[in-house]
């Protein structure tokens, strides 16, 4: 876990994005050793807090299988919610990057925008 966490930070945003806060999100994939050669591609996205740098981090992790978090991040907790055509993102008050930096992670292989190189993975 702590490995993961140290990866996330470490990381670059992956494409320059204008957001409504001006703020920029990271994410990317994660590689995690597969049951095989192959590896797992674990997908993250972070949104830093919008108090304290010494804010607590939170894990989000899906609460249902093939549940993907990312739809959370956009209809449930997450900074900004997809308004009610899609096509566009309103801030939302009561997102929890209010008081905590916020990793949303897609889990497992196959959920969302992770996925494993090989079959025997999922």
């Amino acid at each position: 876990l702590l490995l993961f966490i140290a990866f996330v930070y470490s990381a670059k945003p992956v494409q320059e994005t204008s957001w409504p806060d001006g703020k920029k999100p990271l994410a990317g994939l994660v590689p995690v050793p597969g049951s095989y050669r192959d590896n797992v591609h674990i997908f993250y996205w972070l949104f830093e807090s919008e108090g304290s740098r010494m804010d607590p981090l939170v894990l989000y992790l899906p609460d249902g299988p093939g549940y993907a978090a990312v739809m959370s991040a956009l209809y449930v907790n997450g900074p900004f919610r997809l308004n009610n055509t899609g096509l566009s993102l309103t801030k939302n008050p009561f997102g929890w990057n209010k008081f905590a930096d916020i990793v949303y992670v897609d889990c497992p292989p196959g959920t969302g925008f992770s996925f494993a190189d090989s079959y025997f993975d999922y």
